[in-house]
């Protein structure tokens, strides 16, 4: 009779997968993640790495915690809709998480001089 083999990425994805949550489900880790994402402004790069958080944490649990539907946090989270600030807000609270704002850093320009940093 003969072995069936799985393919070799499926043990390896899996593994990554189960690490990445394991990572993602302590808020400073996650934390780093989303201010990662949040660097470039991009509000799509953001939403989707809070969904990985959110998934770390099991969607379930989060949309409890928020005080949401499971599936209004599913439809939040996808990239082609627009949750409100109040709501995205809620899911951070969360998964432990605060909205920090802070000072905006002062880049040099070319010629040396301080200028402020892009909007």
């Amino acid at each position: 009779m003969a072995k069936t083999t799985k393919h070799p990425s499926q043990p390896f994805s899996a593994e990554f997968e189960q690490r990445q949550n394991e990572l993602l489900r302590d808020p400073k880790r996650a934390a780093e993640y989303l201010m990662y994402a949040l660097h470039d402004g991009d509000e799509i790069d953001f939403r989707l790495a809070l969904a990985a958080v959110v998934r770390a944490r099991t969607v379930t649990g989060v949309a409890e915690a928020a005080g949401i539907h499971r599936t209004t946090l599913h439809r939040m989270l996808n990239p082609e809709n627009r949750p409100t600030f109040s709501s995205m807000l809620k899911v951070l609270a969360a998964c432990d998480l605060d909205l920090v704002v802070a000072a905006a850093k002062k880049r040099r320009s070319r010629a040396g001089r301080l200028r402020p940093s892009k909007k």
